[in-house]
């Protein structure tokens, strides 16, 4: 992959796209066009700008394939039952894996409140949460409602402006959420505990 294609990847990924990033580094879009058609090299100033907003400059410029596998910080503690979600602010805590830092984040399965999704998912167990993939019915999701409220569920479907939560076992029945107020994330990996 070239510089340019790289710069566009990035560009794609990290900020929806080039106009955006050209935006973000306060140039016109042609002349950043000119740097991601190969038109023009990047100068030191404008490689240092792109290594602020994240680009790995080693990647870039070496053009060795980068390595996948990356330390992420654990979120938050979240309940497969209806509970409130313990946030983390103990950087300290992470797991090792191989997903895209920019588009995927790790929550832990919160140890009292976490048997509804048993045996599939189980207190202790970290799950991959995607922010980009799409969720439909059968999809199971992180939901996340009001100021801290949230549960790891089974998507049942949507009935007016409600969306369903459906437990795996049953324990809990179902929690109607109203789809205004819910952030719903696919869960991509479980990392058993």
């Amino acid at each position: 992959m070239e510089i340019g294609e790289k710069i566009k990847d990035f560009a794609q990924k990290k900020f929806g796209g080039v106009g955006k990033l050209a935006q973000i580094l306060e140039m016109k879009q042609p002349q950043l066009s000119k740097y991601i058609n190969g038109k023009t090299k990047p100068g030191l100033d404008f490689l240092t700008k792109l290594g602020e907003l994240g680009l790995d400059l080693n990647f870039l410029i070496i053009n060795k394939e980068r390595n996948n596998k990356s330390i992420y910080r654990i979120e938050a503690i979240v309940p497969a039952g209806n509970a409130n979600i313990d946030f983390v602010n103990d950087w300290s805590n992470t797991e090792e894996v191989y997903f895209d830092p920019d588009t995927h984040f790790i929550v832990i399965i919160d140890r009292n409140n976490g048997d509804s999704m048993r045996p599939f998912i189980s207190p202790n167990d970290r799950i991959m949460c995607s922010i980009k993939n799409k969720v439909k019915k059968g999809d199971i999701v992180l939901a996340r409602w009001g100021r801290d409220k949230g549960a790891v569920k089974i998507h049942g479907g949507e009935v007016g402006d409600s969306i369903l939560l459906v437990s795996y076992n049953q324990i809990e029945g179902t929690i109607p959420v109203k789809k205004s107020e819910t952030q719903l994330f696919k869960v991509v990996q479980i990392i058993k505990s």
